[in-house]
C-alpha cells in the first residue's frame, strides 16, 4: 500500500511519545497514571518503552523480572505497572526490546572488526529470549499494542550488500520470533538520517539501503527520527530526506512516521525545543508520513518537570483539533 494513501489523514500533532527507561523504571501505578492521564490530554494515545533490557554482557539487565541467563532485574516491574496504568486509561504501550551499547561499535565499518555477523546472531538471539519472555508475561493486556527494536539504522551503518544483508537476516528473525507470539501486533523501528555523514553516505544511496536492510522483514512502521534535536540535519533538508525515507518504506511494505525529537542540544545539555521549531518539524513531513511520534514529551514537554513548555504544546495541540 503505498503511503501516499494516508497522508491526507496524517493529523499535524504526536499521536504516540517514547520514554526511556531509565527515567521510569521505578514509577509505581499512581505515578505512571499520572503520567499516561498527562499524555492523553495533549493527545498522546501510544507510549513506547524504548527499550526493557541491557543486552551488553558486562552488565546485562532488565527493567522488569526477567528469567535471562546472567542478567540482573529492576526491582519494580515496569512493564506491569505501565500496562496496568494503560489498561485503565485505554491506552496503549509499545513494548523495546534489547539494546547494547556494543552496536554503535560493531555497526561502524572504519572500525575493527565492525559487523562482526557473529555478534550480531548472538544479539538476535538475545533479543528472541526477550521477546519470548515478554509474550509469555505481558501481552495479554489490552494495552499492549506492538513491539518496538531499539537498534538504530543511519545511513553509514552499513554501506555494502553484504552488510546490509546481515542486518536484513538480523532484523527478520527478531521480527519473526514476535510475529509468532503476537501476529496481529505492529513491529515499529526508527532510523535516522545523518547529514554530516553525507560524502560516506548520501542521501542518494539511502532508499537503497533501507529497502535492501527491512525487505522481507515484517517490520510494520518505519518511524524516522528527523535528527533536527541532536543537530545531524536542518529543518531545511527534511523534506529530501523523508522523501527518500518514503520510497523506502514503500518499498518493504511499511507506514512511514516521524519521530521529531522535541529538544535542543546545547552546552548545557539537553533542553526543551521551542514550540515554534517543533511546528516547522511537523509541518515540513506532513505530505510525506502517515503519523508522528515525539521523542520525547515525557522529557522535555511533561508539565511535572516543564511548564511552560508543556502549556504551549498543549496549546498547540488544542488549536489543531
Amino acid at each position: 500500500m503505498s503511503t501516499k494513501s494516508h497522508v491526507s489523514s496524517a493529523k499535524p500533532y504526536f499521536s504516540g511519545s517514547f520514554i526511556q527507561s531509565w527515567y521510569c523504571q521505578d514509577w509505581d501505578i499512581k505515578r505512571w497514571h499520572q503520567e499516561l492521564s498527562m499524555l492523553r490530554d495533549i493527545g498522546i494515545t501510544e507510549i513506547i518503552i524504548q527499550s526493557t533490557v541491557n543486552t551488553a554482557n558486562a552488565d546485562k539487565y532488565a527493567s522488569y523480572p526477567s528469567k535471562i541467563a546472567g542478567c540482573r532485574s529492576n526491582d519494580v516491574d515496569l512493564l506491569a505497572h505501565v500496562l496496568m496504568a494503560a489498561d485503565d486509561l485505554t491506552m496503549k504501550v509499545r513494548i523495546g526490546t534489547g539494546e547494547n551499547h556494543e552496536w554503535w561499535k560493531k555497526g561502524v565499518w572504519w572500525k575493527k572488526g565492525a559487523w562482526d555477523r557473529a555478534w550480531l546472531l548472538n544479539e538476535a538471539k538475545e533479543n528472541i529470549a526477550i521477546v519470548e519472555e515478554i509474550a509469555e508475561k505481558y501481552t495479554t493486556h489490552f494495552s499492549f499494542a506492538g513491539w518496538y527494536i531499539p537498534y538504530e539504522i543511519y545511513n553509514i551503518t552499513a554501506i555494502t550488500r553484504r552488510k546490509q544483508a546481515d542486518l536484513n537476516a538480523f532484523f527478520k528473525s527478531i521480527v519473526n520470533a514476535m510475529k509468532i507470539r503476537t501476529p496481529e501486533k505492529t513491529v515499529m523501528v526508527s532510523p535516522f538520517y545523518n547529514s554530516k555523514l553525507s560524502i560516506l553516505g548520501p542521501l542518494a544511496n539511502w532508499t537503497k539501503a533501507l529497502t535492501n536492510i527491512f525487505i522481507g522483514t515484517g517490520v510494520d512502521i518505519i518511524a524516522l527520527q528527523d535528527s533536527i534535536g541532536v543537530g545531524y540535519n536542518q529543518v531545511s533538508q527534511l523534506e529530501n530526506i523523508f522523501t527518500y525515507t518514503q520510497k523506502a518504506a514503500q518499498a518493504v511494505g511499511a507506514v512511514l512516521y516521524a519521530n521529531n525529537e522535541t529538544f535542543a542540544l546545547t552546552d548545557a545539555g539537553n533542553v526543551p525545543a521551542t514550540q515554534r521549531r517543533i511546528t516547522l518539524q511537523i509541518e515540513k513531513v506532513r505530505a510525506y508520513v502517515a503519523g508522528y511520534v515525539a521523542f520525547s514529551l515525557s522529557h522535555y514537554q511533561n508539565k511535572y518537570r516543564e511548564t511552560n513548555s508543556y502549556m504551549d504544546y498543549k496549546n498547540y495541540y488544542l488549536s489543531k483539533l
